[in-house]
């Protein structure tokens, strides 16, 4: 979950270069439809790209033929194109834009080719991603007011810390294995609220970020040192408190984000008073001997 900005690409130059060249399969359909499809790319930048938006609520209607000639040619790789394999390789940022994860490499659909198939081939419906938007859900918004995906290149929300871990002890066990679920931190009453849980719920939460955080937890109970720098001189639990403070500051600065997934658990630790507790409780033990790194 990031704000990027988009390299500069002239769509309407390769649209244009598809719409005129008679060697592709679209042609001459799409330079029949090029004015339709170039006004389609004004009103995507128009709405930000928001399925919300009246002016893409609906795809534009065009015929079975040349749907699938514009998603071809988006997965043939056509030379007019060639900019798509640039960005896997050089632009993929070091986590991903719409979950938030520290995987990376491919680039996808904000709006789904298939529902949008005049949008296969815009730069600004392309995002560098890692597999999350694949697991999704083909839908960008929701029939609930409101609900929507978070396009990177146009929404800036992501500058405000959004979501956490939720870290609780479990009905009758302890925090060695606690229950993890994701907290918004939004007001309910914020109008961006619902947008926000719905963006979690179909992109974040489908792509495991639960599991991550067990991951996590189970490398910070058993090796506090090799995820706070300070550990082995931490005298009190404020000390400590201070170190979580200190590494979240340091996961925001280095992903760009506030949103990415090791933030999302620190903040998560730093909002527990038991499991600053709990852990600081397993500093002390592992630096005493009392337990061992496997326990």
């Amino acid at each position: 979950m990031k704000a990027i900005t988009p390299p500069k690409i002239d769509d309407i130059e390769k649209l244009c270069s598809m719409a005129t060249d008679k060697r592709l399969s679209s042609y001459p359909e799409l330079s029949v439809n090029y004015n339709r499809i170039m006004f389609s790319y004004a009103k995507y930048k128009t709405s930000k790209g928001s399925a919300l938006s009246p002016h893409l609520s609906k795809p534009l209607l065009l015929s079975k033929a040349l749907k699938e000639c514009l998603i071809g040619h988006y997965r043939n790789k056509i030379s007019t194109l060639s900019f798509i394999d640039n960005w896997r390789g050089n632009l993929t940022p070091d986590v991903c834009p719409m979950c938030g994860s520290l995987g990376k490499g491919t680039i996808d659909h904000f709006l789904p080719k298939d529902q949008y198939p005049e949008f296969a081939c815009f730069s600004l419906n392309l995002i560098p991603t890692c597999l999350c938007n694949s697991s999704r859900s083909n839908d960008s918004k929701n029939c609930a007011p409101n609900q929507r995906l978070f396009h990177p290149y146009f929404d800036t929300i992501y500058k405000l810390r959004l979501v956490r871990a939720n870290i609780t002890q479990p009905v009758g066990g302890d925090l060695k294995t606690p229950d993890l679920s994701l907290s918004i931190l939004l007001n309910k009453a914020d109008c961006d609220y619902e947008a926000v849980r719905y963006h979690v719920d179909s992109v974040v939460m489908s792509n495991r970020v639960l599991d991550y955080f067990g991951k996590l937890w189970r490398k910070a109970e058993s090796q506090p040192n090799s995820m706070f720098r300070e550990a082995d001189s931490l005298l009190t639990q404020n000390d400590f408190k201070r170190e979580v403070i200190k590494t979240l500051k340091f996961s925001d600065l280095k992903y760009g984000t506030k949103n990415n997934w090791d933030s999302m658990f620190y903040a998560g630790i730093l909002a527990s008073k038991e499991a600053i507790k709990y852990l600081f409780n397993r500093i002390v033990d592992l630096r005493t001997g009392v337990a061992l790194p496997e326990d």
